[in-house]
């Protein structure tokens, strides 16, 4: 009798009989193969056993013969989602009721389902749901500030991040990813304080010294930026671009500003088709050589079109030079990647009024003044 093997394979696993259980389910199969109901206690059976890929194939074979079986549809969708394959979780997902989808643990896997699809912003309403029924639950609040963080919602991202950090307090994933929040919404020093303790706290961390030290070039604070630097080098010492990048904070103050240079020269010799070695040379030398500087910063775009920095560095070397002309076509390449860049603009209005284009300075400079009025 297929149906009450069944039945007691499900007992033997309420019992924790596993061995027996197994043993169960497998007569119940040689005498009803086609059972959707067995096939899916039996995947039950295989996923608490750990078995999670035999458990897959059992719940795939009741759904082909019963496509409403809820149970199997849930576990299928869970495997799904926790596995990245958004698409063949939602597809799963369409096959339980709204009283299922309703339920505060399915509803995180069907948010993790749209993140997983890159469908942000409708991953955040479930995980808003679920954050506002139950402001205790951790995992609600976090996986809500990854998904508002990636929709670009800095607003609710930030709000429910700290809210994961006061249920974590420490937790150093939940740092690095407020830290990143902060950084997309422009609260830099709030970014780089987050990282600094947790820095600290987890010294082997090399993502977060990694972040700390970019950030803090990136707002100017070279020297810290180099200490980040040497701790992540400590912790990945064959990292090339690491290297590159604290050479190029070292060039930026002038301190060891010959090493800093040799440093530089020799990554880009080692990597001739590295457009952001090639710019950061050039930026380096723009002072001292602005010849070999213009070089560099040429061959970088010739690797990189869009690399819009080293737009910006030749446009500024052709000006101190006094080739305005020139300096107008590299700043407007420049403003035409980045359209509302207002520092940007800033250049490229300042460099029009040194060309008699008083018209077009002006409307570029209002541009960038309606851009950041500060």
């Amino acid at each position: 009798d297929a149906a009450a093997l069944s039945v007691l394979g499900v007992v033997f696993d309420q019992e924790r009989k596993y061995p027996e259980a197994d043993a169960t389910y497998q007569r119940a199969l040689a005498v009803d193969p086609k059972d959707p109901a067995l096939l899916n206690n039996y995947g039950n059976h295989l996923l608490t056993a750990g078995q999670a890929t035999k458990a897959r194939i059992l719940f795939q074979q009741a759904t082909a013969i019963d496509p409403a079986n809820q149970n199997a549809n849930m576990q299928l969708a869970k495997l799904a989602a926790e596995a990245g394959r958004g698409r063949d979780a939602l597809a799963y997902f369409s096959h339980l009721t709204p009283q299922d989808l309703s339920r505060p643990d399915v509803e995180l896997l069907l948010g993790t389902a749209l993140s997983s699809s890159k469908r942000y912003a409708e991953a955040e309403q479930h995980f808003e749901h679920v954050a506002r029924a139950q402001p205790d639950r951790f995992e609600a609040q976090y996986d809500l500030g990854l998904a508002a963080s990636k929709a670009n919602h800095f607003d609710t991202a930030g709000r429910a991040l700290r809210r994961a950090l006061d249920l974590k307090p420490g937790d150093p994933d939940v740092i690095y990813d407020l830290a990143v929040v902060n950084l997309k919404a422009g609260k830099g020093i709030a970014a780089i304080a987050l990282l600094a303790q947790a820095g600290k706290s987890f010294p082997e961390r090399a993502d977060i010294q990694l972040l700390l030290a970019q950030s803090a070039s990136r707002l100017g604070y070279f020297d810290d930026s180099i200490g980040a630097w040497d701790r992540y080098l400590q912790l990945k010492p064959g990292d090339d671009v690491g290297q590159r990048e604290r050479a190029f904070a070292e060039s930026a103050i002038g301190k060891d500003s010959q090493q800093a240079l040799a440093d530089l020269s020799a990554i880009a010799q080692r990597h001739p088709n590295d457009a952001v070695a090639r710019y950061e040379l050039g930026t380096a030398l723009s002072a001292s050589d602005p010849a070999r500087a213009g070089r560099e910063l040429k061959r970088a775009i010739q690797l990189d079109p869009a690399l819009t920095s080293a737009h910006v560095a030749l446009g500024l070397i052709a000006y101190r030079q006094g080739h305005t002309e020139t300096a107008v076509h590299d700043f407007a390449t420049a403003a035409s990647q980045q359209p509302n860049n207002a520092r940007i603009l800033d250049r490229l209005g300042e460099t029009y009024l040194a060309t008699d284009r008083v018209n077009e300075a002006l409307l570029t400079l209002k541009k960038a003044a309606q851009i950041d009025p500060d």
